[in-house]
């Protein structure tokens, strides 16, 4: 468990080591700092349960196909729903009936996906570590988006007396 921990933080660490040039032409601002957001969630959620070697390797490699295919359902999801607004824009009847399917469709996926991945992360865990993720699932984005909040605030502060220091 501390090495697949110890991994994570090299490879985390290197992030910011490697130039940014070499990447820049294949990913955006917005697409490494999601990165960096989820191997922070593995890490932290590999943390927050007790398992060895063995197990973390097994969960990781589970979690990870289902965090994948969640991330392709949302990103098609994404576009259907720009697809249908254009259509309803448009007033094409038979574009918005195929629309809206292909978008219920994709949201039972979703919950089938989500539903697939709790029983088949629920079947490798022990009873209170699948509690402990399910509880992570919940508060992790709150916990982020507060700490986000906090930070902004802070710099708020630092900006706003740096203004007063150069009056």
């Amino acid at each position: 468990m501390k090495r697949l921990t110890y991994l994570f933080l090299v490879c985390f660490g290197l992030n910011f080591l490697i130039p940014t040039e070499i990447f820049s032409q294949n990913y955006t601002h917005t697409h490494k700092a999601r990165e960096r957001m989820e191997m922070i969630k593995k890490m932290k959620l590999l943390e927050s349960l007790d398992l060895n070697e063995k197990e973390a390797d097994k969960f990781i490699v589970k979690y990870t196909s289902f965090e994948k295919a969640i991330a392709v359902n949302a990103k098609q999801t994404k576009e259907t729903v720009l697809e249908l607004k254009k259509a309803i824009n448009s007033n094409a009847f038979n574009d918005i009936k195929t629309k809206s399917e292909k978008l219920t469709k994709l949201k039972k996926e979703l919950a089938s996906l989500q539903t697939k991945r709790l029983d088949e992360l629920h079947s490798i865990l022990s009873d209170k570590n699948y509690a402990n993720f399910i509880l992570f699932e919940e508060t992790f984005f709150n916990k982020l988006h507060h700490a986000i909040n906090k930070e902004r605030c802070k710099r708020r502060l630092r900006a706003k007396k740096q203004k007063k220091v150069h009056k």
